[in-house]
């Protein structure tokens, strides 16, 4: 079916755009293995769907004395040369888990509407240093497994301002509670 499937750029219902990225997600967790590869196809897919200049996955770091930093996993778009194991921290990235860790759900951003959830100094340590490159809007949200590591997508742009829409919020969140889901499906069959 992947060789054959016809898929639209733009889509005039947000419902006929969230089928299509639901079943190319679906095709990546059921085609391929777990693993860098899959993440940053993944991660492509997401991106592309939400026209976003980069998409990365992330873990949270749990050492003590790196609590407020994250640890690169896949990206791509812009992201895409980031390595794996990079590490990214800073005043605005302490505020940002901060801030998704008090969301019940995707956090939108946009660099010219700044937030009372962080103070100016992280606000601007965000957008120009602490994601890697210098960016103008996020859309954040956690995966939260029940048993695997938990993680986050961020979905970055770099040259343009945006609103997000609660379409897209709520398609984020669904992506995530999706690939929760598959995170502890792999834990699961790597214990078998």
């Amino acid at each position: 079916m992947k060789g054959t499937q016809e898929r639209r750029e733009v889509f005039r219902r947000y419902a006929d755009r969230r089928r299509a990225l639901m079943l190319a997600i679906h095709e990546i967790l059921f085609d391929q293995r777990s693993g860098e590869a899959r993440d940053r196809d993944l991660l492509e897919e997401i991106r592309c769907d939400f026209r976003t200049d980069g998409a990365v996955l992330v873990h949270k770091l749990t050492e003590k004395n790196k609590s407020d930093s994250v640890t690169l996993l896949a990206a791509a778009g812009d992201w895409e040369r980031a390595q794996p194991g990079n590490t990214f921290e800073g005043e605005g990235i302490e505020a940002l888990l901060r801030a998704q860790e008090n969301a019940h759900g995707a956090v939108a951003l946009s660099r010219f509407r700044p937030t009372s959830l962080i103070n100016d100094n992280a606000w601007e340590h965000l957008w120009q240093d602490d994601l890697g490159k210098p960016a103008t809007a996020l859309l954040s949200v956690d995966i939260k497994p029940s048993e695997a590591r938990p993680a986050l997508i961020w979905l970055i742009l770099n040259g343009a301002s945006r609103e997000w829409s609660s379409h897209d919020r709520q398609l984020l969140e669904e992506v995530a509670d999706l690939l929760s889901r598959a995170a502890d499906r792999v834990l699961q069959e790597d214990s078998e």
